[in-house]
């Protein structure tokens, strides 16, 4: 934690709480880390003290770009705390502003046989997963979805298949009229860098 002890954060709470309590605290911070620049090779040689401007501020942003569950055989049980996550702050994303929604990254199992050991089509597979995310938002997701993209990420048993199933959330989820919303305040990891993003890695 040392070297990024500023744009890292740990926590230590249950992964359901955490998606509603990260959001809601993100929103109220105003934090901004203040990283010095790399110091040359020459520079470090020669001793050159660096001066103030070779620092570089970057102001934290309000809003989560990414969610990451990467614990495959309890992740979709966190995917209904991500309904009414942002109820009553839509002028946070686009079209208001330039801010797109959160990217929800889900990791699973499939089957990679049928019942009688062979190859599982993959168009089965995923639409089993459609159908399990499908049942935890509420929404229907169907394959092909512009709502959610599903990826192999490898075998990890003779039947067993580790997938992704991400999201880019352009659904009516996170504004819906909910129990797990920011203002009725319903982390594990908060962590981010140069780049204006933000991401979670919720596990239980």
């Amino acid at each position: 934690m040392k070297k990024v002890a500023q744009y890292v954060e740990p926590f230590n709470e249950d992964g359901h709480s955490f998606i509603s309590s990260s959001a809601a605290r993100l929103l109220r911070s105003n934090y901004v880390a203040r990283i010095p620049k790399k110091t040359s090779r020459t520079q470090a040689k020669q001793k050159i003290t660096k001066p103030a401007d070779r620092v570089i501020e970057i102001a934290q942003p309000r809003t989560f770009s990414h969610y990451i569950m990467n614990l495959p055989s309890t992740a979709m049980d966190f995917l209904p705390n991500f309904i009414g996550l942002y109820a009553g702050h839509e002028d946070l994303f686009e079209p208001q502003t330039t801010t797109r929604l959160p990217m929800i990254h889900c990791y699973c199992f499939g089957p990679r046989h049928d019942a009688d050991g062979q190859d599982l089509d993959p168009d089965v597979a995923v639409q089993q997963v459609c159908e399990s995310v499908s049942t935890k938002l509420q929404y229907n997701i169907d394959i092909g979805s512009p709502d959610l993209e599903i990826h192999a990420v490898r075998d990890v048993a003779p039947n067993k298949r580790q997938l992704c199933a991400a999201s880019d959330c352009q659904l009516r989820l996170l504004f819906d009229d909910a129990t797990y919303s920011l203002d009725n305040g319903r982390k594990l990891a908060m962590f981010w860098k140069k780049d204006p993003h933000v991401t979670a890695l919720v596990r239980h």
